[in-house]
This record gives C-alpha cells, sequence and structure tokens, in this order.
C-alpha cells in the first residue's frame, strides 16, 4: 500500500525542470505583451501630440486664408481694388495677427499695394517672378487654383518668413496675386508647444512643392524618428509636416526590461540546476549501501612510539586451540541469547572524535551506549547508574584510565560492571599495568568494530575470571 501512495505522489509532483520552463515561458509572454502594450501606448500619445500640434498649425493657416479670401473676393469687384478700399481690411489683419508680417496685393505679379505702409517703399513695384522660389510657388498656385504655402526662409531683416501665395482668377483669366507673408518663431510662439508637451522632442519639417527635399525648420532633429502628421488647412494641402518623438523611448525601457528577463531567467535556471543537483545528491546518499563493520576503524587516537604489530597473545592462543575456539564461540552466542536486555557500556575518553565513533559502533551492534570526558565524570555517572562495561581509554589528562580504575575498585569494590582498558600499548608490562589498576581486559588500539564486539563478549564470557592479557 505504501508503495502504492509513493508512486501516486511522485506522479504528482511536477518535476523542478517542468515548473522551471513554465516560469521562463510566463516572464517572456508577460514581457512580450507588455513590450507590446508600451509601443502601442506610446504611439498613440505621439499620434495624439501630433495631431493636436498640426491642427493647431492648420488654424492659424486656416485664419490667414480666410483673410485671403476676403481679399481675393475684394479684388473681384472693381471698387475693392483700389487703396482705400483693401487698406481697412489689410490693417484689421494685420492687427489681428500679430504673426502676420506684410500683406502685398500684385497684379500681374507686380506688387502694387503693400501693408504695413512703413515697408510699402521697398516693396512696391517689385516683380514676385524675379525669385525661382517665388516664381515656382506661384506657378503651382495657377496651375491647382488654390493657395500654395511657400518658405519658410530667411528674409534680409533675419526672420524665417513664409507665406501663402493666393491667385487672384477674373472668371477664367488670372489677375494678380495676394500674398501674405508670416513669422514662423512668432506663429509658434503663440501655441506654446515646448511648455505643453513636456518630455517630447517637436519638429515642424518643410518640403517643395514636388514633396521632395524634406527640411526642418523649427524643432528638434530628433522628433524625425518619430510620429508624423501632414498640416492641412480645410482642403488645401501645405507641404508642413509635425513629427514628435519621445525624449525617452520605449525602446529604451523595452531593453532594460529585456536585460532583467533574461538575468531572472539565468537566475531561476541556476537555482533550479541547484534544486535538481541537491536532490540527486540526496538520492545517492539514501541509496548509498550502508557500512560494512569491516569500514570503521578507529584511527584518531594519540599515536605511539609503539606500533601494534601482531595479534595478542590471547588471540594466538585461541587460534591454536580450534576446539576450545568453537566451543567458546557457541557459549557466546549462548549468553548473549539469554541476555534480553541490550548491554550497557560507559566509553570513559577525553576525544571527542573517539568518543563519537565509539559511541556509533557500540549502538550499532546493539549496546546501550553512554560517554563521558574525564574521569570525575565517569564517577559520577556509575554513582547515578550501574552499566554493565565500563570502556576506559588509558591515556587521559589528570586523572588517567589506571587511576580511575584502581578509584572504581577502591571505591566500589567487586562491583558487577567489568573494566576493559584502551591502550595503544601491547607488551607485557602494560598488560601487567593494566591488571594491576583493576581492569579486567586490555583492547588494543587501533581496533575494529568487530573486535571491540568479540572483546566486550569474551569479557562477558569470562565474568568472574580476569582475563591475562585481555
Amino acid at each position: 500500500m505504501n508503495i502504492i501512495r509513493g508512486s501516486e505522489s511522485k506522479r504528482g509532483r511536477v518535476p523542478p525542470i517542468v515548473f522551471s520552463l513554465a516560469l521562463c515561458a510566463l516572464a517572456i509572454f508577460s514581457f512580450v505583451m507588455l513590450r507590446d502594450s508600451a509601443y502601442r501606448s506610446e504611439s498613440a500619445l505621439l499620434k495624439a501630440a501630433s495631431e493636436k500640434i498640426a491642427l493647431r498649425v492648420s488654424a492659424k493657416l486656416q485664419a490667414m486664408l480666410d483673410t485671403g479670401e476676403q481679399f481675393r473676393q475684394l479684388l473681384r469687384t472693381e471698387g475693392g481694388r483700389t487703396y482705400a478700399a483693401l487698406r481697412p481690411l489689410a490693417e484689421d489683419s494685420l492687427a489681428r495677427s500679430s504673426y502676420i508680417d506684410s500683406i502685398t496685393i500684385a497684379p500681374g505679379a507686380i506688387v502694387r499695394y503693400s501693408f504695413p505702409e512703413d515697408r510699402a517703399s521697398a516693396s512696391i513695384g517689385h516683380d514676385l517672378l524675379n525669385n525661382p522660389e517665388r516664381m515656382q510657388a506661384l506657378v503651382e498656385a495657377v496651375r491647382e487654383k488654390k493657395a500654395v504655402l511657400q518658405g519658410p526662409s530667411v528674409s534680409a531683416e533675419g526672420e524665417d518668413l513664409a507665406f501663402l501665395r493666393i491667385p487672384v482668377m477674373d472668371k477664367a483669366d488670372l489677375w494678380g496675386f495676394v500674398s501674405i507673408g508670416f513669422d514662423i518663431d512668432r506663429m509658434l510662439a503663440d501655441l506654446d508647444i515646448s511648455s505643453e508637451f513636456p518630455g517630447l522632442f517637436v519638429a515642424i519639417a518643410s518640403s517643395g512643392t514636388d514633396g521632395r527635399g524634406r527640411q526642418v525648420f523649427w524643432g528638434d532633429q530628433r522628433a524625425l524618428q518619430g510620429y508624423e502628421v501632414a498640416v492641412t488647412a480645410g482642403s488645401e494641402d501645405f507641404p508642413w509636416t509635425v513629427y514628435t518623438a519621445s525624449s525617452y523611448p520605449v525602446v529604451r525601457v523595452v531593453w532594460w526590461g529585456a536585460g532583467l528577463l533574461a538575468l531572472s531567467i539565468v537566475s531561476l535556471v541556476l537555482f533550479m540546476q541547484g534544486m535538481v543537483a541537491g536532490r540527486q545528491r540526496q538520492k545517492r546518499t539514501l541509496s548509498a549501501p550502508s557500512l560494512k563493520e569491516a569500514s570503521f576503524v578507529v584511527t584518531p587516537f594519540v599515536q605511539k612510539a609503539e606500533e601494534n604489530e601482531g595479534p595478542l597473545p590471547e588471540v594466538a592462543a585461541q587460534d591454536q586451540a580450534a576446539p576450545a575456539s568453537t566451543a567458546l564461540a557457541s557459549s557466546e552466542e549462548g549468553a548473549r541469547a539469554a541476555v534480553r536486555t541490550p548491554v550497557s557500556v560507559l566509553v570513559v575518553d577525553d576525544s571527542e572524535v573517539n568518543r563519537e565513533l565509539l559511541f556509533r559502533m557500540l549502538t550499532l551492534k546493539g549496546y546501550e551506549a553512554q560517554s563521558v570526558s574525564s574521569s570525575e565524570m565517569a564517577l559520577d555517572a556509575i554513582k547515578e547508574r550501574s552499566f554493565d562495561v565500563l570502556l576506559i581509554d588509558c591515556i587521559m589528562p589528570k586523572t588517567d584510565g589506571y587511576a580511575l580504575a584502581s578509584a572504581i575498585r577502591n571505591i566500589i569494590g567487586e562491583a558487577p560492571s567489568l573494566m576493559i582498558a584502551m591502550s595503544p600499548r601491547h607488551d607485557p608490562q602494560e598488560t601487567e599495568k593494566c591488571r594491576a589498576a583493576g581492569f579486567d581486559s586490555v583492547l588494543i588500539k587501533p581496533f575494529t568494530m568487530t573486535s571491540l564486539d568479540q572483546k566486550i563478549q569474551e569479557t562477558l564470557y569470562h565474568k568472574g575470571d580476569k582475563v591475562p592479557g585481555g
């Protein structure tokens, strides 16, 4: 049943790589949608701004076209072609529109009247056809029979002037022209474009009457990269175009967003890789085979000049007497089976590493283990409870293992606890020293977990009899 539940939980669990790919796809999709929305919003904003500016410019041009139409209607009458008849309309137009620089009346392209009067002397008798640019505009106006916008260009006074060339037809024949000159800077200053559209680049460009030769005459060249709207006035199409562009375009934000998205995806991938690697390490750890007894070798004990080069004397003696060893093993198994409660062992060693290793070895072998780090703590532990076996390190600071064994014998006497000495020396003098201190057996360092278990079982088997040489 547990196996079935485990397989179901694995099927219901989303693999990390799938989850990572889903997050990456969601991030990319969100970025694309936000990018498209930002482009659309910027395009709509620039379109609205361009159209609003173009409408305002068109309104100014339409007002001058209306003035020109009034002059044309007046000039079509016999009494309206005199200076006295034209002057009131010209003065009223100049007063209403401060950006109008001049109004000239030119029958047959030769200037006859010019307003304001302080500039009339320089314009009277001027032939409009003696300038190629003006001539091209006048020819276009006659051919199309409608007003033509010319310029702007720099005047002799250093002003940017543009002209509306309005043809006056006498039935099917050309009578002459009404020309309205106006100052571009003053007209656009009245619109207050810069302050009303902060954060935008705005430019107005003109082209020739044939639509070629675009040239920016007002504003910032950078606006040409943005949205454009043609300037119209009623049914009249003029060669002017309004451009607007953002001073901080969306494309910059998109690049920043793309960089952050890439960084986020890389971070997410690295994070998921770390999770996968961690799970794989965990699986390898859980699936690793359990450690064998032979792999537990105690090595971090204090090294001595003398090495253990041979088996213990009693082990050699047992090897020589096979029948006796067989009988001993069977008796040990019987004794272990007879003991239903685990054998309690107290480990006394000043090395924390040794205590930890001995504790693990004893626990794996089924003993009830406890450890202390000094002889004083061992005496306190013995007073609190009894132990079946005391596993004591001979070499310890302050009170060593020999003194501890003697103290235990003097205080407790012939106690039921068995004392096994752990010594790095293997010689008769060491064996005698341990026996004199009161130890029941000696375990030579280093030793394996199997050797430790055998020594404890041998000592329990010989309980009541001293085991010479351990």
